[in-house]
C-alpha cells in the first residue's frame, strides 16, 4: 500500500460526502477525519497518511425501521517504515428503542471508540502512530493487534451502546482469529456539568479483557476526566495493562488545547509511560498549533520531544480534514 494511495483514494471519496454533507438524509452520519503529515525525526525525514472514519445509517428508534449499518475504516501507511495497513469494522445495527443500539458483525471494541478521547501528543500523528502500533500506550489492544499484526487477524463479534441520563455505557464482545483470543470490554462516559470554572467536565473509563486460547490473559484499564471551557479543554488519562506473568505498563497522560480565536488554537501535552520487568520507560513533551478553515479543514504544526531508549525530536506538519 503506499501513502498516495490511501490518500488520493480517500480524499477523493470523501470530497463527494463532505460536499453534499448538509443533503444527507438525518439518520445517516460520517464522522472522523483523514489527513497527511510530514515530519523529521531526529534529522530523518518521513511521510505519513491516516485515516480513521465511521458512516452508516442509523436505525429510527420509532420502530419504522429498526435496521441500520455502520462501517469504520482506520488506514495508515508511515513512509521508512513497515507500518502500512488498512482495515474494516462493518456492522449491521439494531435499534432497542430507548434502550440503546446493537451492533453485529466487527464493530469497533468500545474502548476504541465512542467514550474515551483518543487524541496524544500535540497532534504528533507519527508519535501516535508509532507508540500505538507498539503497544506501548495501553489503549484498547483489540484495535492495536487487529490494525498492526502481521498476521492480520479476523475479528467478529458483537456491541451494544445505551445512554442513561448523563451517562453513556458500552459491552462489545468479539472473538479474534489467528491469534485464537476472545475479547470483552465496557466502557463509560458520564458527564458532570458544569463545575466551577472547570466548565463543563466529564469523566471516563473502560476495561478490556484478552483471554487467548493458550492461557494467557491481558488486561487494559483506563480512567480519565476532560474540562471544558469556551476556550479551553483540559484532560488527564490514566492508563494500565497488565501482561499476566510477564511485564506492566502504566501511563499518565496530560493534555491541554487553548483557543486564541475560533480558527487558531495552541496544544500541549506529557506522557509518562512505565514499563516493569525490563521494557522501555518514556518521558514525552509536546507543543502544537492548530489552524481550522473552511468547514472541517485543519492545518497544524508540532513539536514533540522525549526519552524512549535514545532521546527522539519529532518535528511534523499535517494538513487534512475532519468530519
Amino acid at each position: 500500500m503506499k501513502l498516495t494511495t490511501i490518500f488520493i483514494a480517500t480524499a477523493s471519496a470523501l470530497s463527494i460526502t463532505s460536499a453534499t454533507a448538509q443533503s444527507l438524509p438525518d439518520n445517516m452520519y460520517i464522522d472522523g477525519y483523514i489527513d497527511i503529515s510530514g515530519s523529521d525525526i531526529s534529522g530523518s525525514g518521513h511521510t505519513l497518511g491516516r485515516a480513521n472514519l465511521n458512516f452508516g445509517l442509523k436505525p429510527n428508534r420509532d420502530g419504522r425501521f429498526g435496521v441500520g449499518f455502520s462501517i469504520g475504516i482506520n488506514a495508515v501507511d508511515f513512509s521508512s517504515t513497515t507500518i502500512s495497513q488498512a482495515v474494516a469494522y462493518p456492522a449491521i445495527t439494531f435499534t432497542l428503542g430507548n434502550t440503546g443500539l446493537l451492533s453485529v458483525g466487527v464493530p469497533r471494541p468500545v474502548l476504541n471508540h465512542g467514550y474515551i478521547p483518543q487524541d496524544t501528543l500535540a497532534h504528533s500523528a507519527a508519535v501516535n502512530i508509532f507508540l500505538d502500533s507498539t503497544q506501548l500506550l495501553p489503549n484498547s489492544l483489540a484495535s492495536q493487534v487487529y490494525q498492526y499484526d502481521s498476521s492480520r487477524p479476523n475479528l467478529y463479534g458483537l456491541r451494544y451502546d445505551g445512554e442513561f441520563g448523563n451517562t453513556k455505557i458500552g459491552v462489545s464482545y468479539q472473538r479474534m482469529g489467528d491469534v485464537e483470543a476472545d475479547i470483552y470490554s465496557i466502557a463509560f462516559q458520564h458527564q458532570l456539568g458544569s463545575i466551577g470554572r472547570m466548565g463543563d467536565t466529564k469523566l471516563f473509563g473502560g476495561i478490556e479483557r484478552l483471554d487467548f486460547d493458550t492461557g494467557l490473559i491481558i488486561n487494559t484499564y483506563i480512567l480519565g476526566a476532560e474540562a471544558n471551557t469556551d476556550k479551553l479543554r483540559t484532560g488527564l488519562k490514566l492508563s494500565k495493562r497488565e501482561l499476566h506473568g510477564f511485564i506492566n505498563v502504566v501511563s499518565a497522560n496530560l493534555y491541554t488545547d487553548y483557543k486564541i480565536t475560533n480558527s487558531f488554537s495552541l496544544v500541549g501535552s506529557i506522557l509518562y509511560i512505565d514499563t516493569d520487568g525490563g521494557g522501555a520507560n518514556a518521558d514525552i513533551y509536546g507543543l502544537g498549533m492548530e489552524y481550522q478553515f473552511l468547514n472541517g479543514g485543519y492545518l497544524n504544526a508540532s513539536y514533540s520531544t522525549g526519552d524512549l531508549d535514545s532521546k527522539k525530536d519529532v518535528i511534523e506538519v499535517s494538513l487534512g480534514w475532519r468530519f
